[in-house]
């Protein structure tokens, strides 16, 4: 929208431009001083700064950042040779990377429109420069779950309306900068190679690309001569093309009904409800998780129905933008008519009892951090890290009623430390790599010793070919998939604060969440893996609010899986001299289903940040 008002302006300068010396010749060749000409520049001097000053639609930049501690970081232990991504940022992530040599996959292309306008839309706030997609990178979610193929190692989040997404993803918190500009880290990413391969162009696209843009110019030069006749060097111009008194009433009569019209807006009670509903959203909740601070109101519809004489109800169906999906809430108004125009009133709205905190009985519990080996040689970073042993247990290839395939299985933590893992699912088809994916959103990141997660890995489509071709041409014996994890060793995040309990009712798992711990909850999700007797079937989440010390959440999820079909059964790894027996396809714990099976509940958690 910028680049087009800028063009508009441009195409119209020549118009305003004759316009403008038409109406000062008029004014010189009267009695009176072209007092008409100054009375129509001031309107447009005053009109031009009224627009700057008004509020711009991005309202999450803030204001200007102090860098330093930043740059700090970046320079300390050789940061800069990692890649990062920026939350909050807006603009000032160009004065960012003009002071640092550290790269980034992300740029000043994607931010939306900063145009001034006399009131922000209700999905204002959500207008956030992180949610559109990065060129060549695809979508957060898809850079957040392979941050490897960018060498993306660093977030550096002013606004932490992304928390729940980083967690997630595997990504943890590792302090804040005295600037206020929280750095989250991803462990096990390698650094961007002195030398990056770079994709060759065919020869023929390569002298084309040589060649065309110097032909273009040559045949232009070479045409010019032939229309110079063409050419008018003084065209006619029209007479009467501004009068003095038009440059007065004409702004004047614009200025005059835009005033009226926004006065006016005041008296309709659908307007009135949506302002107040940005009034009441414009800055975000401290508290509430995903229902909170890391929720954003991306649009909203008001319907209004008469309720009597100067009274009206709203009712406003809302529509939140959350880092984990969208939500739905519904807000109903009362609204009465005055002096002024409708006031608005939220229906249902009085004293707040605040609710007495529940104390746990259980202590903290802090997990040594094993310290790293430390080596003087230059190796990969891969070699000097320590590396806890996973174990891969038999999974399969299934595919869903809308045709996308998943992997399925469960990875075990078997060494006495805690492990981050990163798990890579390759598929391929004789042998040869066709599609490449990690765990993202489906899996516990941090596993105690001998813990299990469950792994639910969606695979990209095939490049030039479908599944079914495969399968119906007799290829699914060529098929094969590959797992890889690998983990290091870790200390963050690894407490359960959550317990439940639950029970299989009317085809849905029932489940009753408490938080025992002494720290606040800020968003649970839930993980509920089903077993047959091959093992893990289907993975199912759920997120999730903010709980509190002794806060319970109650959700259902189902108890059987969707309607797939299995594509390809996946064998676990061999063992190795670190790994020599294999565990049962049904951990221990798990709970029955009836007429089959078993389910089990884990949770990950996000603990909410300490707010002043």
């Amino acid at each position: 929208p910028e680049t087009l008002a800028l063009l508009g302006a441009l195409l119209l300068t020549p118009l305003s431009a004759l316009a403008a010396l038409r109406g000062w010749d008029a004014a010189r060749g009267g009695a009176r001083p072209p007092l008409a000409l100054l009375v129509s520049a001031t309107l447009v001097i005053l009109g031009s700064v009224s627009l700057n000053a008004l509020n711009a639609t991005r309202v999450l930049e803030g204001p200007p950042l102090n860098l330093t501690p930043l740059l700090n970081f970046i320079e300390k232990d050789e940061h800069w040779r990692y890649r990062y991504l920026t939350v909050g940022f807006g603009t000032q992530l160009g004065r960012l990377s003009a002071q640092t040599r550290a790269a980034t996959p992300s740029g000043l292309w994607h931010l939306p429109p900063d145009l001034p306008q006399p009131l922000a839309p209700p999905g204002a706030g959500a207008a956030l420069p992180e949610r559109l997609d990065l060129p060549g990178l695809g979508r957060l979610p898809e850079v957040l779950t392979h941050p490897d193929r960018a060498h993306l190692k660093f977030v550096y989040a002013r606004s932490d309306v992304l928390d729940p997404l980083l967690f997630m993803h595997g990504w943890h918190n590792i302090g804040t900068l005295e600037n206020g500009v929280v750095v989250w880290e991803r462990e096990d990413i390698p650094p961007v190679p002195a030398r990056l391969a770079r994709p060759t162009l065919p020869a023929p696209l390569g002298a084309l690309w040589g060649t065309a843009p110097l032909l273009a110019l040559l045949v232009s030069a070479l045409l010019l001569p032939l229309s110079v006749p063409a050419w008018r060097t003084d065209p006619g111009r029209a007479g009467g093309v501004a009068r003095p008194a038009d440059l007065i009433l004409v702004p004047l009569t614009l200025c005059g009904a835009a005033l009226a019209l926004l006065l006016a807006q005041a008296y309709r009670p659908g307007w009135a409800a949506q302002r107040y509903l940005v009034s009441v959203t414009a800055q975000p909740a401290t508290t509430g998780g995903l229902r909170g601070p890391y929720s954003r109101l991306d649009g909203a519809r008001v319907q209004v129905t008469a309720a009597g004489p100067g009274r009206a109800r709203a009712t406003v169906h809302e529509r939140w933008w959350t880092p984990l999906g969208d939500r739905r809430a519904t807000r109903r108004l009362d609204l009465t008519l005055g002096a002024r125009g409708w006031q608005v009133r939220e229906a249902g709205t009085g004293s707040v009892t605040l609710r007495r905190p529940t104390l746990s009985p259980q202590p903290e519990v802090v997990f040594y951090r094993a310290p790293r080996r430390i080596t003087t040689n230059v190796t990969a970073p891969a070699d000097v890290l320590d590396r806890p042993v996973l174990q891969v247990l038999p999974g399969r290839l299934t595919r869903d009623a809308r045709g996308r395939v998943w992997y399925l299985s469960e990875v075990l933590c078997a060494d006495a430390r805690p492990a981050d893992l990163t798990v890579t699912v390759i598929l391929r088809v004789n042998g040869e790599r066709v599609a490449q994916a990690n765990v993202g959103l489906f899996a516990q990141h941090k596993l105690r010793s001998g813990e299990r997660s469950p792994l639910r890995v969606q695979l990209p489509p095939l490049p030039g070919v479908t599944l079914d071709d495969l399968l119906t041409a007799g290829g699914a014996g060529r098929l094969s998939v590959e797992v890889g994890a690998r983990a290091v060793v870790t200390g963050r995040h690894l407490d359960r604060p959550l317990v439940s309990r639950s029970r299989v009712r009317g085809g849905r798992v029932e489940v009753q969440a408490r938080n025992t711990a002494n720290g606040t909850v800020a968003t649970p999700m839930a993980l509920l893996t089903l077993f047959d007797a091959r093992g893990v079937s289907w993975v199912y989440a759920a997120a999730g609010p903010e709980l509190p010390p002794g806060a319970s959440w109650s959700f259902t999820l189902p108890a059987a899986p969707p309607a797939t079909r299995e594509v390809l059964a996946v064998p676990a790894p061999p063992l190795t001299d670190l790994v020599t027996v294999q565990p049962r396809p049904v951990p221990p714990g798990a709970f029955p289903l009836p007429g089959g099976g078993a389910y089990r509940l884990s949770f990950v958690t996000l603990p909410a940040p300490e707010r002043p």
